[in-house]
């Protein structure tokens, strides 16, 4: 009888440890192959300047998504879409601007560990530019720019990405985007071609869902 419970117990021991430590590589790696990532980040900010001399209000906002799987542990591969807008109402200056972007993505996370990890991203694809500027006589317009295209951009970033539950993270760090744009350039009723920069330093914070399946 004794020897009888002595080989149930060691049964259930090996079987405890066996799921404690299936359940312990689970929990260390949320980022394992597999798993489907969507991301959604974003920023709207409004100002106003006020001196002696002019007035300037500036009214942004960034709109981030980014969704993808891992191919691997730490490995995400995806495809990642950015709207960005930013105008500024001066006393004399008028501008706004719109920069759409697609293009797929890649991360690669450094640490197994539930409570999250360091992260590198990098994503290059496809970007429309836009951009209308006026320069204003009280009422009247005197001077109308436009600029316009299409090129490439590149987006970098670093980060942590700090995990709850094994399925939401929240990410935060730095980004920088850098843009080409071949386009057409109009002032003042006259056209002509030219190539357009668009750099960017950001500060970025970002809500994040990782699934075993894609919602079904």
């Amino acid at each position: 009888m004794a020897q009888r419970l002595l080989f149930i117990s060691i049964l259930l021991i090996g079987y405890s440890s066996i799921f404690a430590q299936e359940s312990d590589s689970i929990l260390l790696n949320p980022f394992r192959k597999g798993r489907w990532y969507t991301g959604l980040s974003g920023s709207i900010s409004s100002s106003t300047n006020n001196s002696n001399a002019s007035k300037t209000a500036s009214n942004d906002f960034n709109f981030n998504i980014s969704s993808g799987k891992f191919i691997q542990d730490q490995w995400l591969l995806g495809i990642r879409f950015l709207a960005m807008r930013d105008q500024r109402i001066g006393s004399i200056t008028k501008s706004d601007s719109e920069i759409l972007y697609i293009g797929p993505t890649g991360s690669y996370y450094f640490q197994k560990s539930s409570n999250g990890s360091l992260l590198i991203n990098a994503s290059i694809g496809f970007v429309k530019f836009r951009e209308e500027s006026s320069i204003l006589d009280q009422t009247d317009i005197v001077t109308n720019a436009e600029n316009k295209g299409q090129g490439i951009g590149g987006i970098f970033g670093l980060g942590y990405s700090y995990t709850m539950f094994d399925r939401i993270s929240f990410d935060i760090g730095f980004s920088i985007d850098s843009f080409w744009v071949d386009g057409e350039q109009t002032v003042a009723g006259t056209k002509s071609n030219g190539d357009t920069r668009i750099g960017d330093i950001s500060f970025s914070f970002g809500f994040n869902v990782l699934l075993d399946k894609f919602f079904f």
